[in-house]
């Protein structure tokens, strides 16, 4: 069973057992937005965070609430969490250590059956679930014809410390992109592409811009799941965009830009160690978008 962070060392932590959801609610009213507000109600119905500690409870009201480093995606995500998973119950949360992007809740936890009590924690996005757009830009010569490249990136990637064959895309910005769940993968994906590529007035057709559904990454470590797309480009446009383009966030580690012949897709499939890349290129096959022989080697 995991126990990385052991509940008999978690010295000031304790059960809070006077919680006063009117109380702390009324206490965190002058510094909240309206969002925030009806997010902490949701919190406040939870008897995992009633139980919690307040130093945990006043952790999380506190959590950034506008721009781009909005965690209110997060904080509804947890709201919503069942409390009860198979024998798993969630008793309180102990902790919850973040960087600039991702946040680690600890929770201690209780097999109902057991009653064996232990600690879990996963990693998740601020941005809540689903959090973000990734996916292939197919650069087709006219509308009726199949597409005869493929664009995605090579980046440099900081959690491996190398470069890697990539998707193109990433995490939403609300404040360009909004947060309507019909539009808001699309506006990431242009968005994302026109960055990615340093071509910043890329034409990019919405209706070109196809969403294959949102995809865990992996659910053992984090509740991220991305949505994945394809994207279509005509000639003309794919032209515009140099090998060399230069990623216009400022934020983003380095990345250049790949286009391959569609009949050469196999080989980097054969060699692409991204199991997101792999991931999004068989859903591309299953919605129709690559015909399926040029994923295989001998065809």
């Amino acid at each position: 069973m995991p126990k990385a962070y052991p509940i008999d060392t978690m010295g000031t932590h304790s059960t809070n057992k006077t919680f006063d959801a009117r109380s702390y609610l009324a206490r965190h009213k002058p510094s909240s937005s309206r969002t925030r507000m009806a997010v902490l109600r949701q919190l406040c119905k939870r008897s995992w965070f009633a139980a919690s500690d307040q130093t945990v409870q006043d952790t999380l009201a506190a959590l950034p609430q506008t721009g781009v480093e909005n965690h209110d995606g997060f904080l509804r995500n947890l709201a919503s969490r069942p409390e009860l998973v198979g024998e798993i119950r969630t008793l309180r949360m102990l902790d919850c250590p973040r960087g600039y992007y991702y946040l680690c809740p600890i929770f201690e936890v209780q097999n109902i059956h057991s009653k064996h009590t232990y600690t879990y924690e996963f990693f998740a996005l601020r941005y809540g679930v689903p959090a973000g757009a990734k996916g292939f830009v197919l650069v087709k010569p006219d509308a009726s014809a199949e597409p005869t490249e493929i664009i995605i990136l090579t980046a440099l990637k900081f959690t491996i410390g190398r470069w890697q064959d990539d998707l193109m895309g990433g995490a939403p910005d609300v404040t360009v992109d909004g947060n309507d769940p019909k539009t808001i993968h699309v506006n990431t994906a242009i968005r994302e592409i026109q960055e990615e590529t340093g071509v910043r007035d890329l034409v990019i057709d919405p209706d070109n811009v196809h969403f294959m559904g949102d995809h865990s990454l992996d659910s053992g470590i984090t509740s991220n799941e991305i949505g994945f797309f394809v994207a279509y480009l005509d000639a003309k446009q794919a032209d515009r965009i140099s090998s060399h383009g230069q990623n216009i966030d400022d934020y983003e580690m380095n990345t250049r830009i790949k286009r391959i012949p569609i009949n050469q897709l196999h080989k980097l499939l054969e060699a692409t160690d991204n199991s997101m890349l792999l991931a999004c290129a068989m859903k591309a096959v299953t919605h129709g978008h690559i015909p399926i022989a040029r994923v295989m080697k001998d065809s």
